[in-house]
């Protein structure tokens, strides 16, 4: 997901709205101490939240000293980064899609359940999934042709190798 966090807040609308919402982490709970289970799905919560509310709202927390270090040894990180003379620094790669998953029953080995969830991948590999199946649901602001967006991407999740618990990484 690309963030365009700025110093105002940004509304998120339509399809863009749809597809920012459906990349945030499907619970927030407290693991270990930390919230969300991975250190990915808390900075996508966070790219999410300053998206949304902006920079200028964000630095009101905490103390002002605090933010001037961390933007200081942030600017002294990529100053140090530009200057070495090693490979570019790539961000893992991100991404959701839709695609079948297949859950062997508890109670009958016999019988296997097949659903529809969203993905979440990185670096092309997939790390988790939606708690219940995918909705084929959408609000006026996604526009007229969200309906079939959604239905495609149904369509192309039947198309593509079904899924096991076992093939995500926090398995």
């Amino acid at each position: 997901m690309n963030w365009n966090i700025g110093r105002q807040g940004k509304k998120w609308l339509g399809a863009e709205g749809l597809e920012k919402l459906e990349s945030l982490p499907v619970q927030v709970e407290l693991i270990r101490g930390n919230l969300c289970l991975s250190d990915s799905d808390r900075r996508t919560l966070l790219a999410a939240l300053l998206e949304n509310t902006g920079i200028d709202e964000a630095i009101q927390l905490g103390s002002l000293s605090d933010w001037q270090q961390a933007v200081t040894a942030r600017a002294e990180a990529e100053h140090q980064l530009r200057a070495s003379d090693t490979d570019e620094v790539k961000a893992p790669r991100r991404h959701w899609n839709c695609r079948v998953i297949e859950f062997p029953s508890a109670d009958d080995e016999e019988e296997t359940w097949y659903a529809i969830h969203e993905v979440r991948y990185e670096n092309g590999r997939p790390v988790g999934y939606t708690a219940g199946p995918a909705a084929a649901g959408w609000t006026n602001l996604d526009g007229p042709d969200a309906g079939l967006t959604r239905l495609e991407q149904f369509k192309e999740a039947l198309r593509k190798p079904v899924l096991k618990e076992s093939d995500f990484s926090n398995s």
